[in-house]
C-alpha cells in the first residue's frame, strides 16, 4: 500500500511540474508576441485622439518589359538571390520586404533591355526613383524602403 502511495506522489509531482512549465512557456510566448506587436504598431496622431495603425513589412512591385519582345532568361534577384525569371511574359509581380535590393541579370542578352516599374504598393518608397530602367548585365532596379 505504501509503494502505491509513493507512486501517486511522484505522478502528482510530475503533473504539477509539467503544468507549471507549460504555463511558463505560454506566458513567455505571449510576452514575446505582445512586444513584437508593439514594435509593429505606429502611433498616428489625428484630431485630438491617437489611433494605432499596423505597419506592413511587405509590399509588391510590378515590373514590365518594354516592347513586344520576350526575354525569358532574365533573372530577378532579391538581395543577390535568384527568385525567378521573366519567362514567357512581359509583366511580373515581385513580393518585397523592407531593405530589399531588387536587381535584374540580363547578361545573357546583348541588346539593351528596358524595364518599367509599373506599380508599387503604397507602403513602398523606392530609393531608386527611375520608373524606366535600362537593364545591362547586372542592374539594380530598386532599393526598397517600407514605411
Amino acid at each position: 500500500m505504501k509503494e502505491k502511495n509513493e507512486g501517486l506522489w511522484i505522478e502528482k509531482y510530475l503533473i504539477i511540474l509539467f503544468a507549471s512549465l507549460f504555463t511558463l512557456l505560454l506566458a513567455v510566448n505571449l510576452l514575446k508576441i505582445y512586444q513584437f506587436s508593439q514594435r509593429q504598431v505606429m502611433g498616428v496622431k489625428g484630431s485630438g485622439y491617437q489611433s494605432q495603425m499596423p505597419i506592413s513589412q511587405k509590399g509588391s512591385l510590378i515590373l514590365q518589359l518594354e516592347g513586344d519582345l520576350l526575354y525569358p532568361k532574365i533573372e530577378i534577384l532579391i538581395n543577390g538571390e535568384r527568385i525567378g525569371y521573366f519567362g514567357n511574359t512581359n509583366l511580373l509581380l515581385i513580393e518585397v520586404e523592407d531593405k530589399d535590393v531588387v536587381a535584374l541579370n540580363s547578361s545573357m542578352y546583348e541588346e539593351p533591355i528596358y524595364i518599367n516599374i509599373v506599380n508599387a504598393t503604397d507602403n513602398i518608397h523606392l530609393a531608386i526613383e527611375n520608373k524606366r530602367i535600362k537593364a545591362e548585365k547586372l542592374t539594380t532596379i530598386a532599393l526598397i524602403k517600407i514605411s
